[in-house]
């Protein structure tokens, strides 16, 4: 049976990499836990699958559990990597990685146009006195053409409420093909404390008590989808591979490669160090909206 090892040495070596260590370093991965990877001494979490399917531009869930596994339930992949279960083959399933690299600018290819002919002037043309006209009539002064009407910029901008537990197998993109409703905000509100772009806004409901005391059901987050830099550090929306999470995130001092800290606010959750390339975050928590 094919093993996640060979998957990935047969897709990193369909994209032109030699040696394993030459793609950890274009992946900015540590060498000696790649090569673990694909030696078969340690399968990567759901968060390194991503990342490295996206590199190597394959489907993550083919490149980790094989093209005869999918998932459809909310224990087939977890935070910690649980198992997918077996199922028969269903319709392909879709995913988006998020970040989709722009399409090189290409020289162009039209042909030059022709050079102009060059004029030729007579010289020879005989000297001949016009006769003096009459100055012309001078014309009325025209009167300027009206402005166009500046458009009227909307008092409001529109945020989709997404459902943190549709995005199971996606990430933020599967929340986002059917959200829950639109939420209409002033606009003079949200440039007190942003200038994000209203199409990378997203209203997150909090669910589950992992947030307490700072956030709480039924509170929802505005979230800034296009700010996924943990730093400064700072509360961010986070797919685990599952679903849709809140957590604080921070850099750890001195960690090379760089490692994050990841807690949840109530004690009962324990934190955890993850590697930044093995973790997907979606966004950055800009307010909240409760009930009081």
């Amino acid at each position: 049976m094919e093993k996640i090892s060979d998957r990935l040495r047969i897709a990193r070596e369909s994209q032109g990499f030699a040696t394993a260590d030459e793609f950890a370093d274009h992946a900015q991965i540590d060498r000696a836990l790649y090569r673990s990877y694909e030696e078969g001494t340690r399968d990567p979490s759901p968060q390194a699958g991503y990342r490295l399917a996206e590199m190597l531009g394959v489907d993550w869930i083919s490149l980790l559990y094989g093209s005869e596994y999918v998932h459809t339930s909310r224990e087939d992949i977890g935070y910690q990597g649980a198992a997918p279960r077996r199922r028969e083959r269903a319709r392909e399933l879709a995913y988006v990685g998020g970040r989709n690299a722009p399409a090189a600018l290409m020289p162009s290819t039209s042909p030059a146009p022709p050079p102009s002919p060059a004029i030729a002037f007579e010289t020879a043309t005989p000297f001949v006195v016009e006769p003096r006209l009459p100055p012309a009539p001078a014309e009325a002064p025209t009167a300027p053409a009206p402005r166009a009407p500046r458009a009227e910029i909307p008092a409001d901008i529109v945020v989709d409420e997404l459902d943190s537990r549709l995005a199971g197998g996606a990430g933020l993109a599967r929340a986002s093909e059917t959200p829950l409703r639109e939420w209409h905000i002033p606009r003079d509100i949200v440039r007190q404390g942003s200038t994000a772009g209203s199409a990378s806004l997203k209203m997150i409901s909090v669910v589950g008590d992992d947030m307490e005391p700072a956030l709480r059901f039924p509170d929802r987050v505005l979230v800034d989808t296009a700010d996924t830099q943990p730093s400064p550090p700072g509360i961010f929306l986070v797919w685990d591979g599952m679903s849709l999470i809140l957590r604080r995130i921070e850099i750890v001092p001195g960690s090379e490669p760089i490692l994050l800290r990841i807690s949840a606010d109530n004690p009962k959750y324990q934190p955890i160090e993850r590697r930044l390339a093995e973790t997907v975050i979606q966004g950055r928590v800009l307010a909240k909206w409760s009930w009081v």
